[in-house]
């Protein structure tokens, strides 16, 4: 029955070499050529061997799976902004300079990562006073 669960689920993302995140999958070295069998001690090790090489290599495609899948969320959300902000251009409540203005700042915001969620709430109560403070000039 698990095999039935796991066929319907879909495949694991996987992410580019060279990008960041990868993993790096030590090469297999289990092939052995023409020897027969091993003694009962060298035969527990290179179980013990292939067993966590499995395991890393499972490891490496969960965490791949995870970093693939939120930057295809992340890719998908700014798409929508996009959309929407697009959709206001056409509808002629922003300019086309103003809705570049904003994906830029967006995007800027995006790269500085973890630093700026960390700083976001100081950020916010800063553009909440300046911003009441640009109303009433």
């Amino acid at each position: 029955m698990a095999r039935s669960s796991t066929a319907t689920e879909e495949p694991k993302q996987s992410l580019p070499v060279g990008h960041p995140q990868a993993g790096y999958k030590s090469p297999d070295l289990s092939f052995v050529d023409g020897i027969g069998q091993f003694d009962d001690e060298t035969q527990k090790a290179r179980d013990e061997a292939a067993e966590a090489q499995e395991e890393e290599n499972q490891t490496i495609e969960d965490n791949e799976h995870k970093v693939a899948t939120e930057e295809q969320k992340k890719i998908e959300e700014q798409a929508q902004k996009d959309k929407e902000r697009l959709e206001k251009v056409a509808a002629g409540e922003l300019t086309f300079a103003q809705a570049a203005e904003q994906r830029q700042a967006e995007v800027t915001l995006g790269q500085l990562g973890d630093d700026a969620a960390a700083a976001a709430p100081a950020s916010s109560s800063s553009k909440s006073s300046s911003s009441s403070s640009s109303s009433s000039s």
